[in-house]
């Protein structure tokens, strides 16, 4: 539900929807099956429990390595945006240096699954501020 935002926000501009909309729209989507993921790792032994079909679940033991590919594929789509909305290398190098966190993450889960797929999860607010404060450093840069 998160992800139409973007095409809502759009809309609610009065902005016409471009490529780079649904762009958007899937990167949006991305973050929140890898945030959503990271949390369902954490009480997946109780969603089995109690037939919860949680997308954890669904991953089963590929669930880190999944993540690791929408990461990959999310930093990818990231740039592709700031191609495509012609934003300066300040974007792109805050987008790269973002992606250190969604290591970060990797590591966390790789030291321990449980604990360290909650610290993943949390630690997604600092990706999002990383990448919010870099764009909004490269607009008051280049205009």
């Amino acid at each position: 539900a998160f992800g139409w935002i973007v095409p809502m926000a759009f809309s609610a501009l009065g902005v016409e929807f471009q490529p780079v909309t649904w762009v958007l729209f899937v990167i949006t989507m991305l973050w929140v099956l890898i945030y959503d993921t990271e949390y369902a790792m954490v009480d997946r032994d109780e969603d089995k429990l109690i037939g919860v079909k949680s997308i954890a679940i669904f991953f089963g033991d590929y669930d880190v390595l999944a993540i690791a590919v929408m990461q990959v594929i999310m930093i990818g789509l990231l740039l592709l945006v700031g191609e495509m909305s012609g934003r300066s290398w300040l974007y792109a190098v805050g987008v790269v240096l973002s992606s250190v966190y969604f290591v970060r993450q990797q590591i966390l889960m790789s030291l321990d699954k449980k604990s360290g797929a909650y610290a993943a999860f949390l630690n997604n607010n600092c990706f999002g501020m990383t990448i919010f404060l870099l764009l909004l450093a490269d607009y008051i840069v280049t205009g």
